[in-house]
């Protein structure tokens, strides 16, 4: 017997992937507590017309790994620098590790995306202040990374 949730996803299309996503978050209130970032896992996905990239750190004695994650209008988005609120900018964010249910979504900052197509590979900046959260710091974000290959999603009847 098939499982329902198999018939709603066909299987992903997937080259082999490998990124990394470096840099610092800082509170803003106390930049003495900057956080070192470094991730290997680092993951793309083209789904709905719509560009992920996810990255993840685990830190001791946190709940869940630190996220950093931004998303793009367009499958393959162009090169260019996206200011936070663009319209092509879907989201851009971190996610705390010590309380997930909270998300500090940029209210300032940039996105620069070199997209180096025909290669399966992206590279980039990313500078954003992160919105406080009621008993949260404000944090400012700034990343390198670099990501090659893609895996593509795709949902019968949404191509």
């Amino acid at each position: 017997m098939t499982n329902d949730l198999n018939k709603k996803f066909q299987a992903p299309v997937q080259t082999p992937l490998a990124g990394t996503m470096k840099g610092t978050i800082t509170p803003t209130d106390a930049p003495d507590k900057k956080f070192d970032y470094t991730s290997t896992v680092v993951i793309r996905r083209s789904q709905n017309g719509i560009m992920r990239v996810e990255s993840k750190m685990t830190v001791q004695d946190a709940d869940t790994p630190v996220h950093v994650e931004f998303q793009l209008v367009g499958e393959n988005a162009p090169s260019k620098t996206y200011r936070f609120d663009d319209p092509e900018v879907e989201a851009l964010f971190i996610y705390n590790p010590y309380d997930p249910f909270y998300t500090f979504n940029a209210i300032s900052g940039y996105i620069t995306l070199e997209n180096h197509t025909p290669e399966s590979r992206i590279t980039g900046v990313l500078d954003f202040t992160a919105e406080a959260v009621v008993g949260w710091h404000q944090y400012h974000v700034e990343m390198v990374f670099e990501v090659t290959g893609v895996t593509t999603v795709t949902r019968p009847g949404k191509n």
